[in-house]
């Protein structure tokens, strides 16, 4: 099968060189897709929950589920080599977050936290998934934590990697940038996107040509949507982090990127302060997105936690 795919793949790519077409170049990166999400044990389904059409993976088995969220800007594809290794032993749900990869969501909808919160509360009672662990990275921690607190009684353990929704005593690089301006987590252009990975990633896993120009080019058409959702969930909510944090007593994992430039690693300190029932990791030579550069490593991280804690 892997000889097929590699054969299959390379007249594909040939074709490409030869054409230049648009359209091949979605067909490959689709080709290469379908296959990582086959071989991860994931399916694609579809629900609308809240008014929203939630397009999301779902695989794996066993009694216990995970809840996989991704963060700003990103969509489902970053958990799939990460649910890989979960896939024999969980049931695994991954959700496109509304306004991002194929779920519905526009300039009229609001994404602050505890709108998105809301939404994923009504996502999961619509695919009957009642108690789960929840594990969100970045814009997804935040309304992980979030969830946690207004649904204390439906979140069995919770994983956040590299989370927002907290103030890190160190200031990180994108802030710096953000106060002059300049915003390198929306891209419009292919340079613009290879940058975003350099930015967000300590170590970006290889990327085959075409998928800078293909993922730039979705990038570039949602620019005014993504500008939207980021002014959404900056903006501050009824509730401090610490109000928030203090009253979750859910088992909770921190696990942090220390050459993170999004979000400074110095955030797992404020994490600590207020949470009751943690345990806190930080990995070396990682960026914003540990799952993505680590994705066996964190996966089976996450495991031992989960176990830990049934």
């Amino acid at each position: 099968m892997q000889r097929f795919l590699a054969i299959f793949l390379t007249l594909i790519f040939i074709n490409l060189i030869l054409s230049g077409c648009v359209k091949m170049e979605n067909a490959l990166v689709e080709t290469i897709m379908d296959w990582e999400i086959s071989s991860s044990g994931l399916t694609q389904k579809k629900v609308n929950a809240g008014g929203i059409d939630f397009v999301y993976f779902e695989g794996g088995q066993g009694t216990e589920t995970i809840v996989l969220l991704h963060g700003f800007a990103a969509d489902k594809s970053n958990w799939i080599r990460f649910a890989r290794t979960l896939v024999s032993e969980y049931k695994v749900i991954i959700p496109d977050q509304a306004g991002h990869g194929e779920s519905g969501g526009t300039l009229k909808d609001s994404y602050t936290i505890s709108s998105q919160t809301a939404r994923l509360a009504q996502f999961t009672s619509k695919i009957g998934v009642d108690k789960f662990h929840l594990l969100g990275n970045s814009m997804g921690g935040a309304i992980a934590f979030f969830f946690a607190f207004q649904h204390p009684d439906r979140v069995k353990s919770l994983g956040l990697f590299d989370s927002a929704g907290v103030i890190s005593p160190e200031p990180s690089e994108l802030s710096k940038l953000l106060t002059r301006g300049e915003n390198p987590l929306i891209a419009d252009s292919a340079e613009n996107y290879e940058r975003l990975l350099d930015f967000a990633m300590e170590d970006p896993p290889f990327l085959p040509w075409p998928f800078a120009n293909v993922m730039s080019r979705k990038s570039s058409a949602r620019k005014e949507l993504n500008e939207k959702i980021f002014s959404d969930i900056i903006k501050p909510g009824k509730y401090t982090a610490q109000q928030v944090l203090s009253a979750i007593k859910t088992p909770v994992l921190i696990l942090w990127g220390k050459e993170d430039r999004v979000i400074h690693v110095s955030s797992v300190s404020v994490f600590e302060r207020y949470l009751s029932n943690l345990k806190s990791i930080i990995l070396e030579n990682v960026g914003h997105a540990p799952m993505v550069e680590r994705p066996e490593q964190t996966a089976n991280i996450i495991k031992d936690f989960i176990r830990d804690n049934l």
